[in-house]
């Protein structure tokens, strides 16, 4: 019979040490693999978090108009507005409180909310002249399902505050609520991009929209004139947004994103 040699005890341990060196080695290379990982998913939640403010605050500001008054306020990290929430055309004038609004020529975000939404209606003066025109806001007090002459499909608008009278079929009406974009702090210490909406005699909660982002700076907001330079509200022809981002792990440097954005016309 053959004789079969086993392992000896310094052979074991050397097989032992060199395992446990293998073994650590690769450990440490998978948790750096990890670390990695984390590290990159991080920076591209913070990347979407910047590119998700920025994106929403420029889809509400490129549609309004500060000369006809849709800024309310603008200071360094916050902006009140009139967000825009419908346009139509008025196809039916329906004195002294109500008009129709073809559903046909409707672009809406959202159904009108009367607990929520005013309404601005374009008046105008003499046709030979531009400088009597004027948008003209009223409280919105029911909708409802109507028809226009001719029998196509509208809704009828019942307002307060405002005489149709002098509104002709074909005028411009829009929606709009009143909402504050402002970066503020939560109870955790983070900052964020919130909105929030009036809740008489003040606001109502801030609700989170993008975060977390830089300290105290996370949200710049400045209004310009056509010249590029400073301008207050009513005469701003753009408005440049700047997003940052929270600093990253180790010190990274923040995201940012930032936006020159023309207003509609007057």
């Amino acid at each position: 019979m053959s004789r079969r040699r086993g392992f000896s005890l310094v052979e074991a341990l050397v097989a032992l040490t060199m395992s446990g060196v293998l073994l650590a080695a690769s450990g440490g290379a998978l948790l750096a693999t990890l670390r990695r990982s984390s590290a990159q998913r991080a920076r591209r939640l913070a990347w979407h978090n910047v590119r998700a403010a920025a994106t929403v605050l420029a889809a509400e500001l490129r549609d309004i108009s500060p000369g006809e008054g849709d800024i309310l306020s603008a200071p360094d990290t916050a902006v009140t507005l009139r967000a825009i929430r419908a346009f139509s055309i008025v196809c039916e004038v329906r004195p002294p409180d109500a008009v129709v609004v073809a559903d046909s020529l409707t672009y809406a975000l959202r159904a009108l909310d009367p607990s929520r939404d005013s309404v601005l209606l374009y008046k105008e003066g003499d046709p030979l002249r531009s400088d009597d025109d004027a948008w003209v806001s009223a409280g919105a007090v029911a909708a409802a399902a109507d028809r226009c002459p001719g029998g196509s499909a509208g809704t009828r608008v019942t307002l307060r505050g405002a005489d149709v009278s002098a509104l002709g079929a074909g005028a411009p009406l829009r929606t709009f609520e009143i909402l504050d974009y402002r970066l503020y702090r939560d109870a955790a210490g983070d900052w964020w991009l919130g909105v929030r909406g009036p809740d008489p005699p003040g606001w109502a909660a801030t609700s989170p929209i993008a975060g977390p982002l830089s300290a105290r700076v996370g949200l710049g907001i400045r209004l310009l004139g056509a010249d590029g330079l400073a301008a207050p509200a009513g005469s701003a022809r753009i408005v440049e947004v700047t997003v940052r981002g929270a600093p990253g792990p180790r010190a990274a440097p923040a995201d940012t994103a930032l936006a020159r954005l023309p207003f509609r016309n007057d």
